[in-house]
C-alpha cells in the first residue's frame, strides 16, 4: 500500500455522515489528531483486521488523544450549555478526561481476552465484524476481512470510524 497519509484518513472522514455532521469549529480541533492517526498507528498500519488489531488501534488512538489534550481542546471549542454555567471548561475538561482514563482502563482489561469477551456475548468475530452494532465492516471490506486481506490502513481509508468511533 502507498504511503498513508492523514489527508486520506481526514478525506475518508469527512465521507461519513456522522462525522462530517459534526460542526465546523469541533471538526477543526479534531483534525490534528486525525492527521496524527498514520504515525499514532504506524505499528500496526499492515496489520491484518482482526478484533485484536481494531481494539489495539482504538487503544493507542485514544491514549495518544489522552496524552495530547484531546478532552480539553474539543471542551473548548464547544458550547457548554448549562452546564457551563455551574462548571468551567477546565473543570469539566477534567471531568471528562478522568472518565476516558476510566473507559480506557476498562476497554484494556475487557479486551484482554477478546475470544472469551465474543463467547460470552455468543458471537463469533465474524458476526462481530458484520453485525451493525458491531464493527458493522462494508460488505466489500467484510469479504476481504474474511479473506485477511484486510488492514489496519486499509480500514483508516476506508471506513475509518471503526477505529475513531467508541460507541455502539
Amino acid at each position: 500500500m502507498p504511503q498513508l497519509t492523514g489527508k486520506q484518513i481526514l478525506a475518508a472522514l469527512m465521507k461519513e455522515p456522522e462525522y462530517s455532521a459534526m460542526p465546523e469549529q469541533i471538526l477543526a480541533a479534531m483534525e490534528p489528531f486525525m492527521l496524527a492517526l498514520p504515525e499514532v498507528l504506524k505499528d500496526l498500519l499492515d496489520t491484518p483486521v482482526t478484533m485484536r488489531s481494531i481494539m489495539d488501534s482504538k487503544l493507542i488512538f485514544l491514549r495518544y488523544c489522552m496524552a495530547n489534550d484531546y478532552v480539553k481542546k474539543t471542551m473548548t471549542v464547544t458550547e457548554v450549555g448549562p452546564a457551563g454555567k455551574v462548571f468551567k471548561v477546565d473543570s469539566m475538561a477534567g471531568m471528562m478526561q478522568s472518565m476516558l482514563e476510566s473507559v480506557i482502563e476498562m476497554l484494556d482489561e475487557a479486551t484482554k481476552d477478546i475470544p472469551a469477551l465474543l463467547r460470552a456475548q455468543g458471537l463469533t468475530e465474524d458476526q462481530m465484524m458484520a453485525h451493525p452494532k458491531g464493527v458493522g465492516l462494508k460488505p466489500d471490506l467484510l469479504k476481504r476481512y474474511r479473506t485477511g486481506s484486510l488492514t489496519i490502513a486499509d480500514l483508516l481509508v476506508k471506513q475509518p470510524m471503526v477505529i475513531i468511533k467508541n460507541t455502539n
